[in-house]
């Protein structure tokens, strides 16, 4: 039998801590839960390129088509509510939130005076 003394390390050493550490835990920790950690690297790449790539399209779609999504869906709000899809829903919005907070305020006023 061979003596111990002849033994490779199977496993990657351990990074410095700090940084570096943090992000080869979170690396392994993703690569574990996803089963990237099984792929040739030229897969890893492939899988990471197209991720890439539906995110861009996910992030660029909510920018180019939200906002005039959001004016459309507030439109339909007010119609529905009010019977006029042309009143301002920004005025209504504002109002609503201006009132929620000064009652919270005066309720931890109330509170801090007890």
């Amino acid at each position: 039998m061979s003596s111990s003394k002849n033994h490779t390390n199977l496993y990657a050493s351990l990074p410095p801590s700090g940084f570096q550490r943090m992000l080869w835990r979170w690396s392994t920790k993703f690569q574990a839960a996803s089963a990237i950690s099984m792929l040739q690297p030229w897969e890893k790449a492939v899988v990471g390129i197209i991720a890439l790539i539906v995110t861009l399209l996910v992030w660029f779609s909510i920018y180019a088509y939200y906002p005039e999504h959001a004016t459309y869906l507030s439109q339909r709000f007010s119609f529905y509510i009010f019977g006029d899809e042309h009143i301002g829903m920004g005025n209504f919005v504002y109002d609503g939130a201006k009132g929620q907070a000064s009652r919270m305020f005066s309720r931890l006023k109330d509170i801090g005076a007890e």
